[in-house]
């Protein structure tokens, strides 16, 4: 059972959501699919791309990609249970 749990914790269900909610809805919640913690942001910044959208979407996106390309660069692993604790608080 630890094994099953362990490989069930591997699984980025954050990406899945994002990605089955462009794909099968015909108009997702970009806002709840920016506020997750892991996002697919490529297939985000692709739908929004193809349709017009308020800055304040786009906006959100670019500072979600700029906070979590620098968060992949300054910290290591120890560091992304504080990180995700962080996000929370937000």
């Amino acid at each position: 059972s630890y094994g099953f749990t362990f490989v069930i914790a591997l699984i980025p269900y954050d990406t899945i959501i994002s990605r089955y909610n462009l794909s099968q809805i015909d108009d997702p919640d970009i806002y709840y699919l920016l506020r997750l913690d892991r996002p697919d942001l490529e297939a985000i910044s692709k739908y929004s791309s193809q349709i017009p959208l308020d800055s304040m979407v786009h906006q959100r996106l670019k500072n979600r990609e700029e906070a979590m390309a620098y968060q992949a660069e300054v910290c290591d692993w120890r560091e992304w249970n504080l990180y995700t604790e962080n996000q929370k608080k937000e």
